[in-house]
């Protein structure tokens, strides 16, 4: 997620004009993890909106987030716990924030076509029918909106959310086999790692 300015050419922007604000999560790491889903669900838990939460990375051992600075004292009194565990809120400096490990896995792999429900069935090992019954649940997102249609094709670098399972990203589409498959490299960001 990323948060623009539109400004006049003599004005010189600084963080603070972005309105956001970093938070490194202190927790006790020797004796507990921490995942994207228990921290999303725990900020959502304390009755703050989707929205006003950026992203949430992880260099591994480390957990910050991002929120809107309008929010931030809300955000750090009432978010205490992650789960069952006990958390303590530390405003950060943008030059503190780290680097995210990319948690993907990549996969070339062949389809018949690039439609929403084959890419889930092929990426998450599921039916057809299966994923088919997901987009028309209401469970999948792409590009971060609702879509309940299974027959959308899709193209390089469109995002697949799929609720309880992850994410799909089209990284490269590498042609077409013998046999009339489309050749395509796809990111899996799996939640059930």
């Amino acid at each position: 997620m990323k948060r623009a300015i539109a400004f006049p050419s003599y004005f010189e922007p600084k963080n603070d004009d972005f309105n956001i604000t970093a938070f490194q999560i202190d927790y006790p790491s020797k004796f507990a993890t921490l995942s994207h889903g228990q921290i999303l669900g725990s900020i959502m838990g304390a009755g703050i909106d989707r929205d006003v939460i950026g992203d949430i990375i992880t260099d591994g051992p480390n957990w910050q987030f991002m929120c809107e600075s309008e929010m931030a004292d809300y955000v750090r009194v009432q978010v205490d716990k992650v789960g069952k565990i006990k958390v303590k809120l530390k405003p950060i400096e943008p030059d503190q924030i780290i680097h995210p490990v990319d948690e993907s896995e990549a996969v070339t792999t062949t389809v018949s076509s690039l439609r929403v429900d084959t890419l889930i069935s092929e990426g998450f090992h599921i039916s057809r029918h299966h994923a088919k019954e997901l987009v028309d649940g209401g469970m999948v997102r792409i590009n971060w909106v609702d879509s309940e249609r299974p027959d959308l094709e899709l193209s390089i670098q469109d995002i697949v959310s799929v609720r309880g399972f992850g994410r799909i990203v089209i990284k490269d589409i590498l042609g077409v086999t013998k046999k009339e498959k489309i050749r395509i490299v796809i990111n899996i960001y799996n939640r059930n790692k």
